[in-house]
């Protein structure tokens, strides 16, 4: 029987428009792709909310669809393997990332101004190919403002983890050209999350296309 793989696409990220470059990683299994949309209805009980999570073989999680993950720890299945795509955990908390205040701020430019939030956004997302960037600002003004507002919201407001915690089977995916999880971010990120494996995409920024390939 094939594997089965679950990706959890990343803030007003539909990553099933790239189905068919995404499952090269690999071919051989079977890939279902959950939109930011559905991650953010209720990122606080991924396993009960997103069907056929408890049973996946692997979970592709970004940005802050792995927070809502390592949040629903307990509720891992044994066995299961996580990948991180460029991960933020405790995104609002210290100097590394953002201050809560900004991630409210932005959540309100999403709703006033949609378009130009998001690219505001996607410009500190870091390099990738221009079609791919042209296609996820298409697929984002598709989202409705609410929703993208409620991710933001989610950074600020989701609880954090006070202490470091053991993951197994988990790896982690880094771009040092990310302006959103920079490099010195990823480490706090490392220094929480203890027993994974992390690489860095030399010239990758937070693209699933540059981190994974």
């Amino acid at each position: 029987m094939a594997m089965q793989w679950i990706w959890l696409s990343g803030f007003a990220t539909n990553l099933g428009f790239w189905e068919e470059d995404l499952v090269e990683v690999n071919s051989n299994a079977k890939h279902t792709f959950v939109s930011y949309t559905k991650v953010i209805e209720n990122p606080d009980d991924l396993y009960s909310s997103i069907p056929g999570l408890a049973k996946a073989d692997v979970v592709v999680a970004c940005d802050l669809a792995a927070q809502a993950l390592v949040l629903s720890t307990k509720a891992r299945p044994q066995g299961q393997k996580w990948m991180f795509l460029a991960p933020m955990i405790n995104f609002c908390e210290g100097e590394e990332g953002w201050p809560k205040s900004q991630a409210v701020l932005m959540a309100k430019a999403m709703v006033k101004n949609t378009k130009a939030a998001l690219q505001s956004y996607m410009e500190m997302m870091g390099p990738c190919d221009e079609s791919i960037q042209e296609d996820w600002m298409e697929q984002a003004l598709k989202m409705p403002p609410s929703s993208l507002a409620k991710g933001l919201e989610y950074l600020a407001q989701a609880t954090v983890l006070e202490e470091p915690i053991h993951l197994e089977n988990t790896e982690m995916f880094f771009g040092r050209e990310d302006q959103l999880v920079t490099p010195t971010y990823a480490n706090k990120v490392k220094s929480l999350l203890l027993g994974t494996t992390s690489q860095e995409r030399i010239k990758s920024g937070h693209w699933a296309h540059t981190l994974l390939f």
